[in-house]
């Protein structure tokens, strides 16, 4: 839901006028969706192109850089200075490239529906000019731990659903998330219902038009602080808190609500709120 539906998205397949980061030795993920249904697959044997088919079979995704494999299915496209390979065995995709570093532009739904993927080693992902994030994680429901302190969200613009559905997750550390460019925020942590603490605090929600579901079904956290949101070209606030039946207060006092055209469900099951 949110962002897909309220506002008008970038082209997927346009990538004629990214700039391809770095220099010769840059690998391109241009089409997190492409990769997303490679590795479905290849991990069941047969051709998927849906991205939220959900996958039974992916337990941990690696990425390897200066690689020597040269042989798998090519998970890169024309645009990719050098060819990027996958490999399954027994449940653990191994990703390679001979370049030095894999740079990614669209993330979209990139591990969408995995859903007994239990380890993601990211660090050689370079995201500096990555601008579409939508659902990079949704539904990865065996994910307890995930560490993405080396992403660059510098130009990130839609981020909904990135980490919805992700059931298994009890923290999160996204201190270091620069969401200037962000429009999208919708569902972002929906379904969550294993978090117990999520500091949020330094988000720049200024460009945000859309947090509808954002922390739906977060059903464990205490607290939420959205004291230093920014909400005034928000449209969609829409179950924004539904099910946060653990929320006993909220500071809501700074939200500018005068674009806001729906307030639907917003706080419904927040059984434990008072103030």
């Amino acid at each position: 839901s949110g962002a897909t539906g309220r506002v008008k998205m970038p082209h997927h397949n346009d990538y004629a006028g990214w700039d391809l980061i770095g220099t010769a030795d840059t690998a391109q993920i241009v089409d997190g969706w492409l990769f997303n249904t490679k590795i479905k697959s290849l991990a069941h044997g047969y051709e998927i192109t849906d991205q939220y088919q959900v996958d039974s079979l992916i337990k941990t995704v690696k990425f390897e850089c200066g690689s020597t494999v040269s042989s798998g299915t090519l998970l890169s496209t024309e645009y990719s200075k050098f060819p990027i390979y996958a490999n399954f065995n027994n449940g653990n995709i191994v990703v390679s490239t001979s370049a030095d570093v894999i740079s990614a532009y669209d993330m979209g739904s990139m591990f969408c529906s995995c859903n007994v993927l239990s380890s993601l080693n990211l660090s050689v992902i370079n995201t500096d000019q990555a601008y579409y994030m939508w659902g990079v994680f949704r539904d990865c429901r065996n994910l307890s731990n995930l560490d993405i302190s080396t992403f660059n969200t510098q130009n990130a613009e839609w981020m909904g659903s990135m980490f919805g559905g992700c059931s298994a997750l009890t923290s999160l550390d996204l201190s270091f998330f620069n969401t200037e460019k962000v429009r999208g925020m919708d569902g972002m942590f929906g379904g969550c219902s294993s978090l117990t603490s999520l500091d949020i605090s330094s988000f720049n929600t200024q460009n945000v038009v859309n947090m509808e579901g954002m922390f739906q079904s977060c059903n464990k956290l205490k607290t939420i602080d959205v004291s230093n949101f920014n909400t005034q070209n928000v449209s969609w606030m829409n179950g924004m808190f539904n099910g946060c039946s653990s929320i006993s207060s909220l500071a809501l006092s700074s939200f500018n609500t005068e674009k806001v055209v729906s307030f639907a469900y917003m706080f419904s099951g927040c059984s434990s709120l008072k103030t």
